[in-house]
This record gives structure tokens, sequence and C-alpha cells, in this order.
């Protein structure tokens, strides 16, 4: 992929005053709304996005406290995520759709089908929505150093990605996805810049994810199910996040579910990068298919 087609971005207006940003990629048949990871934005998956691009019409909206959208409520939930998705959805004019999520993303496509099952044609699950630790803080202190970045000013774009070629997440996958998705994480401001997810947030959603019951919630999904994995984990050598044991979880309460892996990638690259943006697309389009569109 020599370059990522960009979307078209406009805000949409929310019926309590707040307003979400998102980016748009024309196409046809049912749209696919993808919904980001817990400090990400509508850019995590514009590689998925853009290997569909003139297929299927891709809605992909920054949800509130990320990237250009309102501040999020205090505090921030993935019910809340959902109510937001499903009036982005009123605003541009999708009936129905397919959701896809990634990570937290995956949460909130979970709590909007449960929602609005009438709104939901199937339901892609993209290394996140099934959660087995019941220990908050354990799972908040397992992120923390991704959330450090969050209140860190940095003093150019180029320290930011010095920042994320340090960890070593994405080696052997930098390319245009990677690099659109960092680019456009940065907000300028006095002193340099900074991160647009606000961590007050992404720590109120996290909790919430670990207070809520997500194994009910996927047991009472009325749509079709694709689980997309990784195969490595949040850090390089790091155990996977969907595992065996949350992929027992899925298939005993899923009653349609389909499970695809993504070889050679972690849970951050199984969207953000060309590899694995082309594999997620390449597993939606059989599943939209099934799906009848």
């Amino acid at each position: 992929m020599s370059e990522l087609a960009p979307p078209i971005v406009d805000v949409a207006e929310l019926p309590d005053g707040g307003r979400l940003l998102f980016g748009e990629w024309p196409g046809g048949g049912t749209p696919l709304v993808a919904i980001h990871g817990l400090t990400n934005q509508h850019r995590n998956l514009a590689g998925v996005a853009a290997a569909l691009a003139g297929e299927r019409r891709v809605v992909a909206p920054d949800l509130r406290g990320r990237g250009g959208s309102s501040a999020a409520p205090d505090p921030s939930t993935i019910d809340g995520h959902a109510r937001d998705v499903l009036a982005l959805m009123d605003a541009v004019g999708v009936p129905r759709a397919i959701l896809a999520g990634h990570s937290m993303g995956a949460y909130v496509a979970v709590a909007l089908a449960g929602r609005a099952p009438e709104r939901v044609a199937g339901a892609v699950l993209i290394d996140g929505g099934v959660m087995l630790a019941a220990d908050v803080e354990a799972i908040v202190a397992s992120v923390r150093p991704l959330l450090g970045r969050l209140t860190t000013s940095y003093p150019s774009p180029e320290a930011y990605v010095a920042e994320w070629e340090g960890r070593g997440i994405f080696d052997g996958h930098w390319g245009p996805v990677v690099r659109a998705n960092l680019g456009y994480d940065l907000g300028r401001r006095r002193d340099g810049y900074v991160p647009k997810a606000d961590p007050r947030a992404a720590l109120d959603d996290l909790r919430d994810i670990a207070a809520t019951g997500h194994r009910d919630r996927l047991a009472a999904l009325a749509c079709p199910v694709l689980a997309i994995t990784a195969e490595g984990g949040m850090a390089p050598g790091g155990p996977p996040v969907i595992g065996e044991a949350e992929l027992a979880v899925l298939r005993a309460e899923v009653a349609d579910l389909e499970v695809v892996g993504v070889p050679g990638t972690g849970h951050h690259t199984v969207t953000i990068s060309d590899r694995g943006a082309a594999a997620c697309a390449a597993a939606i389009r059989p599943f939209a298919a099934r799906l009848g569109d």
C-alpha cells in the first residue's frame, strides 16, 4: 500500500449537544461502522477502510474524549459510546450497519448491538470484546505504559514517532497505515504536541469494561459475529489478548460465530499496519457476503 486513501472528514451533532468528528470512505452495500480502541481515533481502522475503498461505505467516529470530538462525559462509559455511535448512524443516514470494533471498540459494538439489534446486521470484534480478568487495577496497570503517553508533551511529531519506535510494537510494520494513525494522534499545544485522547476518559472506559457483565451481553447477541484475533499481544512477546480461554467464552456464548486469526500481528498491528488491515478487510468481505450483502 503506497498511499492511504484519506477519508472525508465531517462532524455530526449529537442530541445532547455533543459533537462527533468522523471519517467516511464512500462505497456501496450495507455500511461498515468502524469503532476504534481505548486511546485511538478514527484512523485506527483507516487501513481497513482504505482496503475496502469503493466496495463498501465506511463511517468511523472519533469517540468522545478522543480525536476531534467533544469532551467525554464524567464518567465515560461503554454504553455512552454506544448511544453516541447510534446517534451518529442516525445523523449520517445509516439505518443498518455492520459494526467493526477494535479492542475497546469491540465492547462498544457489542453494547450497541444489544441496545438496537434491528440496526445491526453483524458484528466484527477485532481483538477485543471479551475480558476474563476481574482485577480492575491489574488491568489498568497492564496498559499504564500506553496511557502514560497521554499526559506527555512531545517537542515534535518526530519525537512521538520515535517513542513508538522504541517500544518495538510496529517493528516490521512501518508503512502508510501506521504513519497515518500516528500523524493524526497528536494535537498542537503551546508547549508542544499532546495526544488527543483524554486519559481520564480512557481510564473510565477501561474500568467500565472490567466492571460490566460483558459475557452476558455476548450471550444476548442476536446477530452473526466475526472475531478477528491477533497472534501476539499488547507488546512484543506478550500473550495474545484473545487467547484460548477467551475464544472458549466466545464459542460458548455466541450462537453464530466465525473466528479468523491474523498471523504475524499483535494487538495494535492487527488493524494499524498494512498487513493487518488487509487481512481484516479480507475476512470482512466474505462475512458481509454471508449476511446477504
